[in-house]
């Protein structure tokens, strides 16, 4: 069986160092400037393809600012209203 205890030596604690010092610069560098930029990218793509869809469709349906139309829809039966359908409306008396 081999020997698997090593001894600490300062190169060796200098490139352990060394490692972990160039993955934090790595991971520093992904999350301030490519995260980022990508994230922007898809809002951009996500933002021209909702909303421009939804303008598109809301320029035909427009109408001058001010226009009012009234659409009447006939009814075939008269609505009968009798005393007991009568809403209650709980109040207080103000003095």
């Amino acid at each position: 069986m081999q020997n698997l205890i090593y001894e600490a030596s300062l190169t060796g604690v200098f490139r352990m160092v060394f490692i972990i010092f160039i993955i934090y610069v790595a991971i520093t560098f992904v999350f301030r400037h490519i995260i980022p930029h990508l994230f922007r990218n898809y809002l951009q793509n996500f933002h021209e393809h909702n909303f421009n869809r939804e303008s598109y469709s809301n320029n035909s349906q427009k109408k001058k600012e001010g226009y009012v139309s009234v659409e009447f829809i006939e009814q075939n039966k008269q609505q009968s209203h009798s005393g007991n359908e009568d809403e209650y409306v709980d109040y207080e008396e103000i003095k």
